[in-house]
Protein backbone atom coordinates (compact mmCIF):
# COMPACT_ATOMS: atom_id res chain seq x y z
CA UNK A 1 0.00 0.00 0.00
CA UNK A 2 2.97 2.31 0.88
CA UNK A 3 3.97 1.59 -2.85
CA UNK A 4 0.60 2.82 -4.46
CA UNK A 5 0.78 6.24 -2.58
CA UNK A 6 4.11 6.83 -3.44
CA UNK A 7 3.41 6.53 -6.98
CA UNK A 8 -0.06 8.76 -6.63
CA UNK A 9 2.25 11.20 -4.89
CA UNK A 10 5.42 10.99 -7.23
CA UNK A 11 2.90 10.98 -10.06
CA UNK A 12 5.14 7.48 -11.09
CA UNK A 13 3.84 4.10 -11.63
CA UNK A 14 5.82 1.41 -10.33
CA UNK A 15 7.91 -0.59 -12.58
CA UNK A 16 7.10 -4.07 -13.47
CA UNK A 17 10.27 -5.31 -12.75
CA UNK A 18 10.07 -3.96 -9.16
CA UNK A 19 8.70 -5.80 -6.31
CA UNK A 20 8.76 -5.24 -2.60
CA UNK A 21 8.88 -7.55 0.55
CA UNK A 22 8.68 -5.11 3.58
CA UNK A 23 6.49 -4.85 5.82
CA UNK A 24 5.82 -0.98 7.66
CA UNK A 25 6.98 -1.37 11.40
CA UNK A 26 7.03 1.29 13.59
CA UNK A 27 7.27 5.22 12.22
CA UNK A 28 9.02 4.71 8.80
CA UNK A 29 11.11 1.71 10.09
CA UNK A 30 10.81 -1.43 7.56
CA UNK A 31 10.04 -4.82 9.08
CA UNK A 32 10.75 -8.57 8.02
CA UNK A 33 7.42 -10.22 6.92
CA UNK A 34 6.87 -13.96 7.33
CA UNK A 35 6.88 -16.22 4.56
CA UNK A 36 9.42 -15.20 2.76
CA UNK A 37 10.09 -18.27 0.53
CA UNK A 38 6.78 -19.31 -0.47
CA UNK A 39 6.27 -15.41 -1.88
CA UNK A 40 9.99 -15.80 -3.82
CA UNK A 41 7.94 -19.03 -5.06
CA UNK A 42 4.76 -17.16 -5.91
CA UNK A 43 6.75 -14.44 -7.83
CA UNK A 44 8.91 -16.53 -9.95
CA UNK A 45 5.60 -18.96 -11.12
CA UNK A 46 3.25 -15.63 -11.46
CA UNK A 47 5.74 -12.36 -12.36
CA UNK A 48 7.86 -13.22 -14.95
CA UNK A 49 8.73 -9.26 -15.71
CA UNK A 50 10.06 -9.33 -12.21
CA UNK A 51 14.30 -8.40 -11.80
CA UNK A 52 14.56 -7.03 -8.90
CA UNK A 53 13.25 -7.65 -5.03
CA UNK A 54 13.68 -5.34 -2.42
CA UNK A 55 13.20 -6.33 1.37
CA UNK A 56 14.00 -5.03 5.29
CA UNK A 57 17.44 -5.16 5.43
CA UNK A 58 17.36 -7.27 8.39
CA UNK A 59 15.89 -10.03 6.04
CA UNK A 60 18.48 -9.51 3.22
CA UNK A 61 21.16 -12.19 3.64
CA UNK A 62 17.99 -14.52 4.16
CA UNK A 63 16.63 -13.19 1.30
CA UNK A 64 19.70 -13.50 -0.81
CA UNK A 65 19.87 -17.36 0.23
CA UNK A 66 16.09 -18.54 -0.66
CA UNK A 67 17.40 -16.96 -4.21
CA UNK A 68 20.07 -18.94 -4.52
CA UNK A 69 18.59 -22.07 -3.04
CA UNK A 70 15.40 -21.54 -5.93
CA UNK A 71 18.20 -20.58 -8.40
CA UNK A 72 16.26 -16.94 -8.79
CA UNK A 73 17.05 -14.51 -11.44
CA UNK A 74 16.47 -11.55 -9.04
CA UNK A 75 19.23 -9.64 -7.78
CA UNK A 76 18.11 -8.70 -3.82
CA UNK A 77 18.47 -5.17 -2.53
CA UNK A 78 17.52 -4.43 1.10
CA UNK A 79 16.67 -1.06 2.50
CA UNK A 80 15.68 -0.06 6.17
CA UNK A 81 13.12 2.97 6.27
CA UNK A 82 9.89 4.02 3.43
CA UNK A 83 12.67 6.86 1.82
CA UNK A 84 15.08 4.13 0.89
CA UNK A 85 12.29 2.08 -0.33
CA UNK A 86 11.26 4.88 -2.53
CA UNK A 87 14.61 5.86 -3.77
CA UNK A 88 15.23 2.23 -4.74
CA UNK A 89 11.82 1.75 -6.11
CA UNK A 90 11.90 5.36 -8.16
CA UNK A 91 15.66 5.99 -8.09
CA UNK A 92 15.13 8.51 -10.72
CA UNK A 93 12.20 11.03 -8.99
CA UNK A 94 13.41 13.73 -6.74
CA UNK A 95 11.16 16.21 -4.24
CA UNK A 96 12.17 19.29 -6.47
CA UNK A 97 11.72 17.53 -9.97
CA UNK A 98 7.78 17.12 -9.24
CA UNK A 99 7.58 20.13 -7.47
CA UNK A 100 8.55 21.72 -10.28
CA UNK A 101 6.34 19.51 -12.59
CA UNK A 102 2.59 20.26 -12.91
CA UNK A 103 2.45 22.35 -9.43
CA UNK A 104 -1.52 22.24 -10.00
CA UNK A 105 -2.48 18.61 -11.09
CA UNK A 106 -0.22 17.37 -8.78
CA UNK A 107 -1.86 19.14 -5.38
CA UNK A 108 -5.22 17.67 -7.07
CA UNK A 109 -4.33 14.26 -7.15
CA UNK A 110 -3.23 14.35 -3.41
CA UNK A 111 -6.07 15.91 -2.51
CA UNK A 112 -8.10 13.49 -3.64
CA UNK A 113 -5.69 10.53 -2.40
CA UNK A 114 -5.13 12.17 0.67
CA UNK A 115 -8.73 13.96 1.76
CA UNK A 116 -11.33 12.26 -0.41
CA UNK A 117 -10.32 8.77 -1.42
CA UNK A 118 -8.21 7.36 1.71
CA UNK A 119 -8.43 7.30 5.47
CA UNK A 120 -5.77 4.41 6.74
CA UNK A 121 -4.50 5.90 9.62
CA UNK A 122 -2.44 3.01 10.67
CA UNK A 123 -0.76 3.97 7.64
CA UNK A 124 1.95 6.48 9.34
CA UNK A 125 5.28 5.98 7.45
CA UNK A 126 3.21 6.33 4.23
CA UNK A 127 1.25 8.80 5.84
CA UNK A 128 4.50 10.92 6.67
CA UNK A 129 5.82 10.92 3.46
CA UNK A 130 2.96 12.52 1.78
CA UNK A 131 3.13 15.13 4.33
CA UNK A 132 6.71 16.12 3.24
CA UNK A 133 5.94 16.25 0.04
CA UNK A 134 3.27 18.10 0.38
CA UNK A 135 5.37 20.54 2.22
CA UNK A 136 7.79 20.31 -0.57
CA UNK A 137 5.05 21.64 -3.00
CA UNK A 138 3.90 24.41 -0.62
CA UNK A 139 7.26 25.96 -1.42
CA UNK A 140 6.02 26.88 -4.59
CA UNK A 141 2.52 27.66 -4.21
CA UNK A 142 1.33 31.16 -4.55
CA UNK A 143 -0.49 32.22 -1.39
CA UNK A 144 -4.13 32.73 -1.08
CA UNK A 145 -4.77 30.43 -3.76
CA UNK A 146 -6.93 27.22 -4.43
CA UNK A 147 -3.95 25.17 -4.57
CA UNK A 148 -1.89 26.40 -1.81
CA UNK A 149 -5.38 25.69 0.28
CA UNK A 150 -5.49 21.94 -1.10
CA UNK A 151 -1.55 21.15 0.06
CA UNK A 152 -2.42 22.99 3.29
CA UNK A 153 -5.30 20.63 3.85
CA UNK A 154 -3.05 17.56 2.42
CA UNK A 155 -0.20 18.26 4.86
CA UNK A 156 -2.50 18.60 7.79
CA UNK A 157 -4.84 15.91 7.25
CA UNK A 158 -1.48 13.56 6.39
CA UNK A 159 0.40 14.83 9.86
CA UNK A 160 -2.76 14.02 11.56
CA UNK A 161 -3.42 10.62 10.44
CA UNK A 162 0.56 10.16 11.40
CA UNK A 163 -0.09 11.33 15.01
CA UNK A 164 1.85 14.34 14.57
CA UNK A 165 1.73 17.57 16.89
CA UNK A 166 2.49 20.10 14.55
CA UNK A 167 -0.79 19.79 12.72
CA UNK A 168 -2.93 22.99 12.29
CA UNK A 169 -6.58 23.54 11.41
CA UNK A 170 -7.53 22.68 8.09
CA UNK A 171 -8.14 25.60 5.39
CA UNK A 172 -12.10 26.66 5.39
CA UNK A 173 -14.20 24.96 3.14
CA UNK A 174 -14.13 28.34 0.96
CA UNK A 175 -10.68 28.21 0.59
CA UNK A 176 -10.42 24.83 -1.24
CA UNK A 177 -13.19 26.02 -3.65
CA UNK A 178 -16.27 26.51 -2.33
CA UNK A 179 -19.72 25.65 -4.45
CA UNK A 180 -17.54 24.79 -6.79
CA UNK A 181 -16.49 22.09 -5.33
CA UNK A 182 -18.79 19.07 -5.35
CA UNK A 183 -21.17 18.22 -2.80
CA UNK A 184 -19.45 14.52 -2.13
CA UNK A 185 -16.06 16.22 -1.51
CA UNK A 186 -17.92 19.04 0.53
CA UNK A 187 -19.09 16.34 2.85
CA UNK A 188 -15.51 14.63 3.18
CA UNK A 189 -13.59 17.53 3.95
CA UNK A 190 -16.04 18.33 6.73
CA UNK A 191 -15.72 15.58 8.21
CA UNK A 192 -12.02 16.11 8.34
CA UNK A 193 -12.22 19.69 9.37
CA UNK A 194 -14.37 18.40 12.14
CA UNK A 195 -12.04 15.25 13.16
CA UNK A 196 -9.13 17.62 13.03
CA UNK A 197 -10.46 20.45 15.14
CA UNK A 198 -11.75 17.75 17.75
CA UNK A 199 -7.84 15.89 17.66
CA UNK A 200 -6.14 19.55 17.72
CA UNK A 201 -8.16 21.33 20.44
CA UNK A 202 -8.55 24.10 17.59
CA UNK A 203 -11.28 26.77 17.29
CA UNK A 204 -15.10 26.95 18.17
CA UNK A 205 -16.00 23.20 17.87
CA UNK A 206 -18.96 23.55 18.86
CA UNK A 207 -19.86 26.15 16.52
CA UNK A 208 -17.99 24.18 13.84
CA UNK A 209 -20.28 20.93 14.30
CA UNK A 210 -23.33 23.29 14.29
CA UNK A 211 -22.12 23.91 10.85
CA UNK A 212 -21.35 20.91 9.83
CA UNK A 213 -24.93 19.81 10.74
CA UNK A 214 -26.82 22.33 8.77
CA UNK A 215 -25.09 20.62 6.10
CA UNK A 216 -26.82 16.97 7.08
CA UNK A 217 -30.27 15.54 7.30
CA UNK A 218 -32.00 15.24 11.00
CA UNK A 219 -31.00 12.23 11.75
CA UNK A 220 -28.75 9.81 10.71
CA UNK A 221 -31.09 7.36 9.94
CA UNK A 222 -31.70 9.57 6.33
CA UNK A 223 -28.22 9.62 5.54
CA UNK A 224 -26.29 8.67 2.52
CA UNK A 225 -22.51 6.87 3.82
CA UNK A 226 -20.84 10.36 2.94
CA UNK A 227 -23.07 12.18 5.20
CA UNK A 228 -22.92 9.39 7.82
CA UNK A 229 -19.34 9.68 7.80
CA UNK A 230 -19.70 13.51 8.93
CA UNK A 231 -22.59 12.65 11.82
CA UNK A 232 -19.73 10.20 12.60
CA UNK A 233 -17.32 12.90 12.78
CA UNK A 234 -19.88 15.35 14.56
CA UNK A 235 -20.31 12.96 17.39
CA UNK A 236 -17.35 12.73 18.09
CA UNK A 237 -16.34 16.28 18.34
CA UNK A 238 -19.17 16.65 20.37
CA UNK A 239 -17.68 14.19 22.76
CA UNK A 240 -14.85 16.08 23.20
CA UNK A 241 -16.66 18.90 24.44
CA UNK A 242 -18.29 16.96 26.91
CA UNK A 243 -21.73 16.98 25.62
CA UNK A 244 -22.19 13.26 26.35
CA UNK A 245 -26.05 12.55 25.60
CA UNK A 246 -26.04 15.03 22.55
CA UNK A 247 -22.94 12.34 21.41
CA UNK A 248 -24.62 9.41 22.51
CA UNK A 249 -27.65 9.71 20.27
CA UNK A 250 -25.88 10.95 17.13
CA UNK A 251 -23.25 8.27 17.42
CA UNK A 252 -25.74 5.29 18.42
CA UNK A 253 -27.79 6.42 15.27
CA UNK A 254 -24.81 6.64 13.09
CA UNK A 255 -23.68 3.06 14.11
CA UNK A 256 -27.24 1.74 13.90
CA UNK A 257 -27.62 3.27 10.04
CA UNK A 258 -24.25 1.64 9.31
CA UNK A 259 -25.18 -1.84 10.45
CA UNK A 260 -28.67 -1.66 8.53
CA UNK A 261 -26.94 -0.57 5.10
CA UNK A 262 -24.67 -3.73 5.27
CA UNK A 263 -21.87 -1.85 6.02
CA UNK A 264 -20.91 -2.66 9.90
CA UNK A 265 -17.27 -2.51 9.27
CA UNK A 266 -17.80 1.50 8.75
CA UNK A 267 -19.26 1.44 12.19
CA UNK A 268 -16.01 0.45 13.74
CA UNK A 269 -14.86 4.07 14.74
CA UNK A 270 -18.07 5.88 15.58
CA UNK A 271 -18.98 2.99 17.85
CA UNK A 272 -14.98 3.38 19.66
CA UNK A 273 -16.22 6.46 20.54
CA UNK A 274 -19.83 5.95 21.15
CA UNK A 275 -18.19 2.81 24.00
CA UNK A 276 -15.76 5.64 24.90
CA UNK A 277 -18.67 7.48 25.97
CA UNK A 278 -20.59 5.35 27.55
CA UNK A 279 -17.59 3.67 30.03
CA UNK A 280 -17.95 7.88 30.47
CA UNK A 281 -21.38 8.75 31.15
CA UNK A 282 -23.55 6.10 30.45
CA UNK A 283 -26.28 3.88 32.27
CA UNK A 284 -26.26 -0.20 32.29
CA UNK A 285 -28.81 -0.56 29.76
CA UNK A 286 -26.82 1.86 27.09
CA UNK A 287 -23.96 0.01 28.04
CA UNK A 288 -25.36 -3.14 27.29
CA UNK A 289 -26.81 -2.01 24.00
CA UNK A 290 -23.16 -0.75 22.95
CA UNK A 291 -21.81 -4.03 23.98
CA UNK A 292 -24.39 -6.01 21.71
CA UNK A 293 -22.92 -3.21 18.94
CA UNK A 294 -19.56 -4.17 19.40
CA UNK A 295 -20.18 -7.74 18.64
CA UNK A 296 -22.00 -7.20 15.62
CA UNK A 297 -19.18 -5.07 14.07
CA UNK A 298 -16.41 -7.15 15.64
CA UNK A 299 -17.32 -10.31 14.37
CA UNK A 300 -18.67 -8.93 10.81
CA UNK A 301 -16.19 -10.56 8.32
CA UNK A 302 -15.01 -7.30 6.29
CA UNK A 303 -14.19 -5.98 9.61
CA UNK A 304 -9.95 -5.97 9.79
CA UNK A 305 -8.00 -6.94 12.73
CA UNK A 306 -6.89 -2.95 13.86
CA UNK A 307 -10.38 -2.13 13.67
CA UNK A 308 -11.08 -5.34 15.90
CA UNK A 309 -8.01 -4.28 18.49
CA UNK A 310 -9.57 -0.90 18.73
CA UNK A 311 -12.81 -1.90 19.49
CA UNK A 312 -11.55 -4.78 22.06
CA UNK A 313 -9.89 -1.60 23.63
CA UNK A 314 -13.16 0.40 23.66
CA UNK A 315 -14.75 -2.11 24.87
CA UNK A 316 -12.17 -2.97 27.81
CA UNK A 317 -12.26 0.90 29.37
CA UNK A 318 -16.19 1.10 28.70
CA UNK A 319 -16.66 -2.25 30.83
CA UNK A 320 -13.85 -1.08 33.20
CA UNK A 321 -15.11 2.28 33.63
CA UNK A 322 -18.65 0.81 34.27
CA UNK A 323 -17.19 -1.33 37.35
CA UNK A 324 -16.56 -4.76 35.19
CA UNK A 325 -13.11 -4.86 35.88
CA UNK A 326 -12.67 -8.76 35.24
CA UNK A 327 -14.44 -8.73 31.89
CA UNK A 328 -12.88 -5.71 31.06
CA UNK A 329 -9.37 -6.91 31.97
CA UNK A 330 -10.08 -9.68 29.91
CA UNK A 331 -10.91 -7.17 26.79
CA UNK A 332 -7.66 -4.91 27.58
CA UNK A 333 -5.48 -8.14 27.10
CA UNK A 334 -7.00 -8.94 24.24
CA UNK A 335 -6.30 -5.80 22.70
CA UNK A 336 -2.21 -6.11 23.64
CA UNK A 337 -2.20 -8.12 20.22
CA UNK A 338 -1.73 -4.94 18.54
CA UNK A 339 1.56 -4.02 19.53
CA UNK A 340 2.69 -6.64 16.94
CA UNK A 341 0.92 -4.77 14.67
CA UNK A 342 2.63 -1.65 15.75
CA UNK A 343 -0.41 -0.61 17.20
CA UNK A 344 1.48 1.86 19.65
CA UNK A 345 -2.06 3.71 21.01
CA UNK A 346 -3.81 0.63 21.48
CA UNK A 347 -0.81 -0.72 23.30
CA UNK A 348 -0.06 2.20 25.43
CA UNK A 349 -3.75 2.57 26.17
CA UNK A 350 -4.51 -1.10 27.47
CA UNK A 351 -2.16 -1.01 29.67
CA UNK A 352 -3.26 2.46 31.16
CA UNK A 353 -6.30 1.38 31.63
CA UNK A 354 -5.35 -1.97 32.96
CA UNK A 355 -2.68 -0.14 35.67
CA UNK A 356 -6.03 1.62 36.45
CA UNK A 357 -7.79 -1.13 37.65
CA UNK A 358 -4.80 -2.49 39.59
CA UNK A 359 -4.57 0.85 41.41
CA UNK A 360 -8.52 0.22 42.16
CA UNK A 361 -7.89 -3.29 43.74
CA UNK A 362 -4.83 -2.16 45.47
CA UNK A 363 -2.28 -4.20 43.53
CA UNK A 364 0.23 -0.99 43.05
CA UNK A 365 3.23 -3.16 42.36
CA UNK A 366 1.27 -4.04 39.54
CA UNK A 367 0.12 -1.03 38.48
CA UNK A 368 3.79 0.09 38.33
CA UNK A 369 4.40 -2.60 36.13
CA UNK A 370 1.74 -1.97 33.89
CA UNK A 371 3.09 1.35 33.67
CA UNK A 372 6.43 0.56 32.85
CA UNK A 373 5.22 -1.21 30.13
CA UNK A 374 3.23 1.50 28.61
CA UNK A 375 6.04 3.89 28.80
CA UNK A 376 8.44 1.58 26.48
CA UNK A 377 6.11 2.26 23.53
CA UNK A 378 4.45 5.26 24.69
CA UNK A 379 5.11 9.09 22.95
CA UNK A 380 5.38 12.36 24.84
CA UNK A 381 1.57 12.58 24.97
CA UNK A 382 0.46 9.08 26.63
CA UNK A 383 3.81 9.96 29.12
CA UNK A 384 2.02 12.96 30.06
CA UNK A 385 -1.31 10.78 30.71
CA UNK A 386 0.48 7.47 32.30
CA UNK A 387 2.34 10.45 34.68
CA UNK A 388 -0.62 11.93 35.83
CA UNK A 389 -2.41 8.64 36.20
CA UNK A 390 1.19 7.79 39.07
CA UNK A 391 -0.02 10.99 40.62
CA UNK A 392 -3.36 10.60 41.40
CA UNK A 393 -2.66 7.29 42.71
CA UNK A 394 0.28 8.86 44.87
CA UNK A 395 -2.51 11.70 46.31
CA UNK A 396 -0.73 14.63 44.75
CA UNK A 397 -0.39 15.97 41.41
CA UNK A 398 1.98 18.54 40.57
CA UNK A 399 0.84 21.57 39.00
CA UNK A 400 3.54 21.26 35.93
CA UNK A 401 2.64 17.54 35.60
CA UNK A 402 -1.17 18.63 35.34
CA UNK A 403 -0.58 22.01 32.80
CA UNK A 404 1.71 18.96 30.96
CA UNK A 405 -1.61 17.05 29.99
CA UNK A 406 -3.44 20.20 29.67
CA UNK A 407 -0.97 21.56 26.33
CA UNK A 408 -1.81 18.30 24.46
CA UNK A 409 -3.86 19.35 21.69
CA UNK A 410 -6.24 16.58 22.26
CA UNK A 411 -6.81 17.87 25.59
CA UNK A 412 -7.67 21.43 24.49
CA UNK A 413 -11.18 21.39 24.09
CA UNK A 414 -11.68 18.98 27.63
CA UNK A 415 -9.22 21.56 29.21
CA UNK A 416 -11.48 24.25 27.94
CA UNK A 417 -14.99 22.60 29.06
CA UNK A 418 -14.16 21.83 32.96
CA UNK A 419 -12.77 23.93 35.15
CA UNK A 420 -9.25 23.89 36.37
CA UNK A 421 -9.73 22.64 39.36
CA UNK A 422 -11.49 19.42 38.10
CA UNK A 423 -8.86 18.97 35.43
CA UNK A 424 -6.82 16.08 36.78
CA UNK A 425 -9.56 13.79 37.67
CA UNK A 426 -11.48 14.58 34.28
CA UNK A 427 -8.33 14.01 31.99
CA UNK A 428 -7.66 11.20 33.56
CA UNK A 429 -11.58 9.58 33.56
CA UNK A 430 -12.53 11.17 30.11
CA UNK A 431 -9.27 10.90 28.45
CA UNK A 432 -9.37 9.95 24.33
CA UNK A 433 -6.34 7.58 25.66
Amino acid sequence: MFLAAASVTLGQTVSAEVAALAALGQGTVLDDVDGLEPKFRALAEQAPAVRRVVVALPQLAEARAIARRLRSPFRIEGVSNVSELAAAVFPDVTFEDVSNDRLEQRAEELFAFSVTRSSNRAWRGAWRGIAMHARALLKRARRGTVVEARLRAVLNVCLRHAGDERREALPSLEAIGGASVSRIVRLRYLAHSVQSMADGGFGDLLATVAEARRALPSTPREASSDELMLFGAAGRALARCREYKDASQVLLATCESWLEAGRPEDAAVPLCEFLRVQGIAGTAKSLERALLLGRAVRDAPRTNEISRVFLDLAVGRALVQQSHPVEGSASLRAALRGERMGLDEATVSAWRWLARVAVEQGHSREALRYRQRARAVAGADFKAIIALDAALEAGAVPRKTLERVARLKDFGHLARAVARADWAETFAAESPY
